[in-house]
């Protein structure tokens, strides 16, 4: 059990005005940042919910979703289904484990946490969760969710959250990126490689195969294909000596698919139509 002290209090995180600041593509090789804030909040079932803006990108249920937080956990509450679920629970040890649907989707992740790590942001302490599904995230922060975005989102995000940048509210503010603004538009074209490999994915339309160019030939790569509804119909892993793939589509039926190609580093994803 970690104890942390001078740490953020997590009941106190969610309110009007509570903002997470996230590192967004915005076509080629330029970022922007993303900004999801709680507008408002209301009364369900004599319990406090919060409403987010922001994720409208996202499946357009995640703009029918409420969130709450106890001390230790995160809940929202899905309009379309008027179900309470949870969403993310920090104090979970190593070894442990819980499941997340993602709102309107009917897709469930499951989350196990690897192992427990502090971080130190502006003389603040905050413990993070280094979890095991990198649909999800690469950690969870406490009190304030995934390193990716607030809520799982697998490839149902077009275009995709890649990593949170700052987080404030009336009592905190949070730099996570030491390097860049809340608020500056990054233009990584003269260095690709420190945020997303120059990775090609073709014929796109495709038949019986894609193949996959300029996967970086120095690191192991997960590749996983999902449906457009965001069930995972095929995951393949890259090992270090491999540069050029071929993946095999005859049996998946006609459709749109996202290709999906990950690392601890890095997140690429890209939409393909099988033909």
């Amino acid at each position: 059990m970690i104890f942390i002290s001078n740490s953020i209090n997590a009941q106190d995180n969610l309110e009007v005005g509570s903002k997470w600041i996230y590192t967004m593509q915005c076509g080629g090789y330029s970022f922007k940042p993303k900004t999801v804030e709680i507008i408002s909040d209301t009364i369900i079932n004599n319990l406090q919910w919060f409403k987010p803006t922001g994720i409208d990108q996202c499946a357009n249920s995640f703009s029918e979703v409420f969130i709450r937080e106890t001390e230790s956990k995160f809940y929202y509450y899905d309009i379309e289904t008027s179900q309470e679920n949870l969403l993310y629970d920090f104090d979970k040890l190593p070894g442990e484990s819980w499941t997340v649907k993602i709102p309107g989707s009917g897709i469930v992740y499951h989350i196990g946490v690897d192992s427990i790590g502090l971080i130190n942001l502006n003389g603040t302490q905050i413990q993070i969760q280094y979890i095991d599904n990198i649909n999800v995230g690469l950690y969870l922060i406490r009190g304030i969710g995934s390193n990716k975005f607030l809520f799982p989102q697998g490839n149902i995000c077009d275009p995709q959250f890649i990593d949170i940048r700052c987080f404030t509210n009336d009592n905190t503010s949070l730099d996570f990126d030491e390097e860049h603004a809340c608020d500056e538009v990054i233009d990584i074209s003269s260095s690709i490689e420190k945020y997303l490999p120059s990775i090609l994915v073709y014929p796109n339309p495709a038949n019986d195969f894609i193949h996959i160019n300029n996967v970086n030939d120095h690191d192991s790569f997960f590749i996983k294909i999902f449906d457009f509804k965001g069930n995972e119909m095929k995951i393949q892993n890259k090992s270090e000596t491999e540069n050029i793939l071929s993946i095999d589509l005859s049996k998946l039926p006609k459709g749109i698919y996202f290709v999906s190609i990950s690392n601890a580093k890095h997140i690429f994803s890209k939409k393909i139509i099988k033909q």
